[in-house]
């Protein structure tokens, strides 16, 4: 086992026993996935390459846009 997963395992012992069963959830949908790659239908990789085009001309969102995410998507 890594450092790095045993320092974040340490961590989740102390998350809420909901969330913890999130994360080993995910987990298992990993483990279950393999080392297959991700396939990607046209839709998802045309928005890939619209993100990777605006990262490379450096057109990121502002503090105020993310904050903006933020707000929408918190409970």
């Amino acid at each position: 086992m890594t450092t790095l997963l045993e320092k974040a395992l340490e961590r989740i012992r102390t998350w809420p026993k909901a969330r913890q069963d999130d994360f080993a959830r995910m987990a298992l949908d990993m483990d279950q996935q393999g080392v297959s790659p991700v396939v990607l239908d046209d839709e998802e990789r045309e928005a890939l390459r619209a993100a990777w085009d605006e990262s490379e001309a450096g057109d990121f969102a502002s503090a105020e846009e993310v904050e903006a995410a933020y707000r929408h998507f918190r409970p």
